[in-house]
């Protein structure tokens, strides 16, 4: 993710390469956490959800292949076991999503505008007449008008929560398929796959009234412009991911007491 952060800056840069000032956006809209900070961002959800699965998604049956967790239970319990992985993989998905998406923010703010002159808040550009009906797209705007740098920190943390408890449930559903890693790696895509197909065609069942935004990471990339946002469809995810990793990190721990 640090090479995908540097590189997202580097885009940006060449692209507004000798612009005109006035036509030079500010900082907070080209940092990666942004819906539309560069051209890939549509695929970048799948990105992050490899990166985060690829770490975990055989560590425990790594471990068991070379005996190194017999070691470990020699000294600790299954449950103690359990904690320090779930410690390891939040430090771990903290450095590599967390960190990378933050030295790419520092960076932007070290060459773009912190405000812009074209940027729909400043009073002066001719978009900020457009700015009350901008914002209403944007996912707690209140936040944003408050101040756009607090609103994208406020994201990344959100992101990273989310993909902490992706991660988390990759490892103790990997003690149940304890060698199918392929298996593993496509559960993610699989459920954001079927999540993202549900929620295209779901407009074609709303014939009046605004259709829900059921994407999660429409929730995730700050400055996402879909409309149907819903505090109770982002509050369900998390409280399904979060069941769900409590209800699987269960199941886990007696998995792995059994084999102590």
């Amino acid at each position: 993710m640090t090479m995908i952060s540097l590189g997202v800056f580097l885009f940006n840069c060449f692209k507004y390469w000798d612009r005109d000032l006035t036509d030079i956006p500010s900082a907070y809209s080209l940092c990666i956490y942004s819906a539309d900070s560069f051209i890939l961002q549509p695929i970048l959800a799948f990105i992050l959800l490899l990166v985060v699965a690829i770490p975990f998604s055989d560590t425990y049956y790594t471990e068991k292949n070379t005996k190194l967790n017999y070691i470990v239970y020699t000294k600790s319990s299954a449950k103690l076991y359990y904690f320090s992985k779930i410690i390891t993989i939040t430090t771990a998905v903290i450095i590599l999503i967390c960190i990378p998406f933050l030295l790419n923010c520092l960076l932007t703010l070290s060459v773009f505008p912190y405000i812009g002159l074209c940027d729909a808040s400043n009073q002066m550009s001719s978009q900020s007449q457009f700015y009350d009906e901008f914002i209403d797209f944007f996912f707690l705007p209140k936040l944003f008008s408050y101040s756009p740098y607090i609103y994208g920190f406020c994201f990344i943390l959100l992101l990273t929560l989310f993909l902490v408890l992706c991660a988390i449930i990759v490892f103790n559903v990997s003690t149940f398929f304890i060698k199918n890693k392929t298996l593993l790696l496509a559960i993610p895509f699989m459920t954001y796959c079927i999540v993202a197909i549900v929620s295209n065609i779901a407009p074609l069942f709303f014939t009046s009234g605004i259709p829900p935004a059921l994407d999660p990471f429409s929730y995730l990339f700050a400055f996402d412009t879909h409309i149907g946002k819903s505090y109770i469809i982002i509050i369900c995810y998390f409280i399904t991911l979060i069941i769900t990793a409590l209800i699987t990190g269960r199941i886990a721990i007696q998995k792995i007491k059994s084999e102590v």
